[in-house]
């Protein structure tokens, strides 16, 4: 018969194994854990004759490892912690207010993380769990309670609502932006570095869609995380045409400051997806009601900042 791990140990004996190894005696170990002496004499037994050598070695009242049993010690430890680490993991799925979401590195750091002070203020009760996916998750093998993408997609046993729709348009540190004045917007973005991100809208996609010729819309800094970006405009590395969701609270603060008020339409909406069964747990449809009225405050937000994504090109850029 045919078994995926043939050469495992006897896992119950572990904990008696790393118990005596770590406090030197059997009788020790036993007290620990609750046991008699004879149930982890037993245990031990059992180890060395799966492996058919001595773990143990007898020095006096004490008991030592052999090389044998240094190198399994080191084994068990890691074994121990990550079977400690996946169980306590597992525990969050357990408790009532526990509130899985899954969503993107971006829009955690940027947008969800800064609220979740007004989410304990409103909702003490709620212990959210935040999950960062790097690609769109399947919803119908997702174990999140809720999740926030740009996939607007009907998934059968799953609620969406949008939340708003993303634009990008040109970032600098206020320092920055003071040089604006003294050129043309594509004149200053020739003389700039610029800050790139993985996102599909690029420099040359916004350069053409804006009518802002930009000489070289491929050199400059390049990150893999749109927030890695913007970090890097916060600290006066370059212009960055950063997501006008994912920049919002930088702008707000005036740690950035636009270098045009018409941003460009990525075509990407961010939607709510919650999972129907999950509803019926009074902590998933409080913080799932949360979410939406802080994505209509965001929308109110955008408008009152003049940063509304537009749908028709602006005036043309002089140089």
């Amino acid at each position: 018969m045919n078994q995926r791990f043939p050469k495992l140990p006897p896992l119950t004996s572990l904990r008696g194994f790393e118990a005596a190894a770590r406090l030197g005696s059997f009788s020790r170990a036993a007290d620990e854990l609750f046991l008699t002496q004879s149930a982890v004499s037993h245990q031990i037994r059992v180890l060395e004759e799966h492996f058919e050598q001595p773990l143990f070695r007898r020095v006096g009242r004490s008991v030592v490892l052999t090389d044998a049993g240094v190198d399994f010690y080191e084994t068990t430890i890691d074994v121990l912690q990550g079977l400690n680490s996946g169980s306590r993991r597992l525990t969050i799925y357990a408790r009532p207010n526990s509130v899985v979401v899954y969503t993107s590195q971006g829009l955690a750091s940027r947008w969800l993380t800064p609220r979740l002070p007004v989410l304990r203020q409103q909702h003490s009760e709620i212990e959210p769990w935040l999950a960062v996916f790097h690609s769109v998750p399947e919803l119908d093998s997702a174990e999140t309670h809720l999740a926030i993408s740009t996939s607007g997609e009907y998934v059968p046993g799953w609620v969406s609502d949008a939340l708003f729709s993303d634009a990008v348009i040109p970032l600098c540190h206020p320092d920055l932006h003071e040089q604006l004045e003294h050129h043309g917007l594509a004149e200053y973005l020739d003389r700039h570095h610029l800050l790139h991100d993985e996102t599909p809208t690029g420099w040359s996609d916004w350069s053409a869609a804006m009518d802002v010729p930009i000489e070289d819309t491929l050199s400059g800094s390049n990150f893999s995380e749109p927030g890695l970006a913007l970090d890097a405009a916060v600290y006066k590395q370059g212009i960055v045409l950063g997501s006008i969701i994912l920049a919002l609270q930088d702008i707000s603060s005036k740690q950035l400051v636009p270098l045009s008020y018409f941003p460009f339409p990525t075509g990407e909406t961010y939607h709510l997806h919650c999972r129907e069964e999950s509803l019926k747990t009074s902590a998933v449809a409080a913080m799932r009601d949360w979410l939406l009225q802080e994505a209509c405050d965001t929308r109110k937000a955008l408008e009152g900042m003049n940063l509304t994504p537009h749908h028709s090109a602006p005036p043309k850029a002089k140089r």
